[in-house]
This record gives C-alpha cells, structure tokens and sequence, in this order.
C-alpha cells in the first residue's frame, strides 16, 4: 500500500502551524508495518539553530493535535 496520498495530507495539516511557530517542514514519511504505520517528521528551524529536544516534542505535540483531529489520521500511525 503507498502512502504518499497520506503523506500529502499530513504535510497539508501540520505545515502552517510548524512555520507559525518557527519551524520549516522539511520532510513527513510515513513507513507502514504492523498494525499502525509510523511517521516520521523532518523539520528545520527558521532562525537557523540547531534543533533541541524541546523542538522535537513541541512539534510532536502541534503535529499529534492537527492529526488526531482527522478522521482519516485517527488512529492510523505512531
């Protein structure tokens, strides 16, 4: 099963709010296996810093917000 339709709408549901919030989204993989696929998000910071720790959760906390609140997204990935 490809995953790039769903790729496609998660890149379209996370990406203004990460640049509202600084960041650029570089890349969002979605890689299937088991019973829920997994995603991968790549992001940069606009201002050029390294990214921290902290950046990875407040993306994960924006991304997880916008994706759970999709019915297609609902339980679908890690």
């Amino acid at each position: 099963m490809s995953t790039r339709p769903l790729e496609t709408k998660v890149q379209k549901l996370i990406t203004e709010d990460l640049s509202a919030m600084g960041y650029d989204l570089v890349r969002a993989q979605l890689t299937s296996g088991g019973q829920y696929m997994t995603l991968q998000i790549m992001a940069e910071r606009m201002d050029g810093a390294a990214m921290t720790v902290d950046d990875c959760v407040k993306i994960s906390h924006a991304a997880s917000t916008n994706l759970d609140a999709d019915p297609d997204m609902l339980d679908r990935y890690t």
